[in-house]
């Protein structure tokens, strides 16, 4: 055990469950049948109801949608073979077969297709570079070597065991169902396909499906949640007397031992209406459905893009808007493919449906947001987790570092299946998620058991990676596994470590060939925090009551009469005063007296803030403040060694006993005097604006280094929610009095920093009332024109006036 460490135990949750998956599909021409075709094949897996489409153009995938599958959360990201009747249909003759030079035809050349398919290479380059930049977002599974990583799974069916068969499970029958019919095209076609699944194959020629106003009715309101029953064309096999509700969804055959699992951190919720025929459309809303629930895709084929809206369509939003109007949650309407005015109409048309029912205050309910412009939170979210076994506590020893990176020492128990049926499936992997306690967690960041894991001398015993939840690893070991050896042994059974911000930011910056470290003004805060010994006390005394009295003790004017008209204080020397309790508490007119000596007492017992009286030396005639720890009877002036008495010519007034003064520490004086309570007053409006559900951490004044030489340097890096913020805190109105190209150049480092780190949000604040117009504009002339990755840039926020008093002003800026 290395030195400035401590052992306790921690509380981690276990919770068992499926895979998340992302399908990859083609959003061009035919994007109707990829992404049955896709559907399909997730509905012959288990767990496939939970996993999610994501299309491309030109293997292109749109940001909107790449920001959503990182709070989705994937566990692989794959795309799915092109069968060999596809190929012929959509691209007849593409595939060419030749003996001795010549082409084959007729049946000799589909007998050579059949005995060759299985090594066609049928995955398209554009399939593969919009795989390529979702993975890139996200944290699925790799391997991590000294030559870096690579995804461990990148082709649907790769491996059978990663995509467990539903025919191969024990007891289980694929007999009767509700599904898609495999000759229903079009949007009508993937609505179902997507509520309903698919366990038959769906036909490339089918179209759009005739259906008439019942059937679209009753097809309404079950798609939008308002009836339970879809029209009984949708039966796979006749039902012989059987009713509807007796045999299921074709989805319900691949949640055999799985159940719904939703995270609640607070009684918030969205519902989100997907209006639009894109294929970026549907799979928003499946998306959504699938990260929060509570998603609804209304392609036009619903009727929903009339001005009459039909009445199954009405009565589905009456029952959406009716629970948003009784605090049940709020609404958004949106879509890839529609602009903001469009939306707006959208919106106005269906709160006037609502008006229609007594649905009080419809015309106020709902926002109408571009997808671009939606918000993906880690909370509230949604899985499938195995029965019974989704949230375990364990108690394990661990180790919590300096920094405070947390260590198992014992290994986890292996993670049996309780359900024998399960345990029965011949492949079968399912995975494990880690919550740590505190919700203290740094989530994401594309980190592997390189980082996650124990160092180990030999292979790691299974795969890692930082989740939605904490680490999730699968019930695979990857290390040597004998042939023979009892099935409990075969299970992983990791130490995990659980890594501080400071921590993962450097294994983020790792994947970057960067390391960081304290910048100058970093270690002033540092110490701070380490007399304080909490960052927080830090926050408090730095950007709350007490610092207008901190800042009186420099001292500006001439004479103790001008810095301290009403005997407050004593100017010892020029920009160095000391003040006495009716300072604090004049400054401080918000707070008590009980609390602003219970502030000053905390400074005091960190030795922050130091009490002591202000004395003359009798020999060189020196006025000096003197810490208690140093006065008894006699004292030994700071500037000449003497030595004297501690009587009232020391003191002077007044006459009965000396006044208590209180002087902050050189550190505390440097900080006010570069400004570094700025940096700190950011902090603190961050940590006060963020959720009450989840700790809020920070790394204060940190530089991105690359060969010994500082690339950037941050005011802040703050984390909370899920949510990693980059801060640059400034006590002016610009970002400096450089030139235009040297602020620019600046500015772009800040977004570098962003994009190394997968930050959130960028926030430039100011202590001063409001941002200059000219570094608004600079700033977002800068971020306009930066190279930002696939998924876009990060919230760009404008923060003022945190020196002043009531909440600072907020800004987002629109590039």
């Amino acid at each position: 055990m290395s030195s400035g460490t401590a052992v306790a135990y921690s509380t981690v949750r276990r919770g068992l469950r499926c895979a998340r998956v992302v399908i990859v599909f083609d959003g061009g021409e035919n994007w109707s049948y990829w992404a049955r075709r896709a559907l399909y094949l997730a509905s012959r897996t288990w767990g496939g109801a939970g996993f999610v489409l994501v299309p491309h153009q030109d293997g292109k995938v749109a940001p909107a949608l790449l920001r959503a599958c990182r709070t989705y959360d994937p566990d692989y990201v794959v795309t799915f073979r092109r069968e060999l009747v596809d190929f012929e249909y959509f691209l007849p003759g593409h595939l060419q077969v030749t003996v001795d030079g010549s082409p084959l035809t007729g049946r000799a050349r589909w007998v050579a297709l059949a005995e060759d398919n299985v090594w066609l290479e049928t995955h398209t380059a554009s399939d593969k570079q919009a795989r390529d930049q979702i993975a890139a977002v996200c944290s699925p599974y790799k391997y991590a070597s000294a030559n870096g990583s690579h995804d461990a799974v990148r082709q649907f069916g790769q491996r059978p065991e990663d995509f467990p068969d539903v025919n191969r499970m024990p007891g289980l029958a694929v007999v009767n169902c509700a599904q898609c019919p495999p000759n229903w095209g079009g949007l009508l076609g993937v609505a179902v396909a997507s509520h309903a699944g698919l366990v038959d194959a769906p036909n490339p020629a089918a179209v759009e499906p005739d259906v008439d106003e019942d059937m679209l009715r009753r097809l309404t309101h079950w798609l939008m949640g308002s009836g339970s029953l879809p029209p009984e064309s949708l039966a796979r096999l006749p039902l012989d007397g059987a009713s509807l509700s007796d045999i299921g969804r074709a989805w319900d055959y691949t949640t055999s031992g799985l159940a719904g699992v939703v995270e609640t951190r607070d009684s918030s919720q969205t519902v989100l209406v997907v209006v639009g025929d894109a294929a970026e459309d549907f799979a928003l809303a499946r998306l959504w459905q699938h990260t929060y629930m509570h998603g609804i895709w209304l392609p036009s084929t619903l009727g929903a893009d009339r001005d009459d809206l039909p009445s199954a369509v009405m009565t589905g939003l009456i029952k959406i808007f009716g629970s948003a109007r009784s605090g049940q949650g709020t609404v958004t309407v949106t879509s890839t493919s529609l602009p903001a005015e469009d939306l707006s109409r959208v919106l106005a048309r269906f709160r006037a449906a609502g008006g229609q029912y007594p649905v009080e205050g419809a015309d106020e309910i709902g926002q109408a947001v571009s997808a671009e412009e939606l918000v993906w939170p880690r909370r509230n979210t949604v899985h499938l987790g195995i029965h019974e076994q989704f949230d375990d506590p364990l108690n394990v020893p661990t180790e919590v570092d300096a920094s405070g990176t947390r260590t198992m020492l014992t290994p986890l128990p292996p993670p049996l299946l309780q359900d024998q049926l399960l345990a029965r499936h011949p492949d079968l992997t399912w995975h494990v998620d880690i919550t740590w306690p505190d919700n203290r967690s740094v989530l994401g960041g594309g980190l592997t058991a390189r980082e996650l894991l124990t160092p180990t001398s030999g292979l790691p015993v299974t795969l890692a990676r930082s989740s939605r939840y904490g680490t999730s690893y699968p019930s695979k070991r990857y290390d040597l596994v004998l042939s023979g050896i009892p099935a409990v042994n075969a299970l992983p059974r990791p130490k995990l470590r659980n890594l501080s911000l400071a921590d993962w930011v450097d294994a983020k910056l790792a994947q970057h060939d960067l390391t960081s470290r304290l910048s100058s003004a970093g270690h002033k805060t540092a110490q701070l925090a380490r007399m304080f010994a909490d960052r927080h006390a830090v926050m408090d005394l730095f950007a709350g009551p007490l610092l207008p009295a901190l800042r009186k003790m420099d001292a500006e004017g001439k004479s103790s009469k001008i810095c301290y008209p009403q005997e407050e204080g004593v100017r010892i020397r020029a920009h160095y005063g000391v003040l006495n309790f009716s300072a604090f508490t004049a400054a401080s007119p918000e707070s008590s007296e009980e609390q602003v000596r219970r502030d000053l007492d905390k400074a005091l017992r960190a030795g922050v803030i130091r009490r002591g009286l202000v004395l003359r030396c009798s020999v060189c005639t020196e006025v000096q403040f003197q810490p208690i720890d140093r006065i008894g009877q006699r004292w030994t002036c700071e500037r000449c060694d003497s030595g004297n008495d501690l009587d009232q010519p020391a003191w002077n007034r007044p006459l009965q006993e000396p006044r208590w003064f209180y002087d902050l520490h050189p550190v505390g004086r440097q900080l006010l005097n570069d400004h570094g309570e700025v940096p700190i007053a950011l902090a603190a409006h961050l940590a006060r604006t963020g959720g009450a559900q989840s700790a809020y951490q920070d790394l204060a004044e940190i530089e991105l280094v690359r060969d010994g030489k500082a690339k950037v340097e941050l005011d802040l890096i703050a984390y909370r929610d899920g949510v990693l913020v980059i801060g640059e805190a400034k006590s002016a109105a610009q970002l400096s009095r450089k030139s235009k190209k040297e602020r620019a150049q600046e500015i772009r480092k800040k977004c570098q920093a962003a994009v190394w780190l997968e930050a959130d949000e960028l926030v430039f604040a100011t202590s001063a009332a409001k941002w200059t117009p000219g570094t608004e504009a600079d700033i977002r002339e800068v971020a306009a024109e930066f190279d930002w990755p696939h998924i876009g840039p990060p919230v760009i926020r404008m923060l003022a006036g945190l020196d002043f008093p009531g909440p600072a002003t907020s800004k987002v800026l629109s590039l």
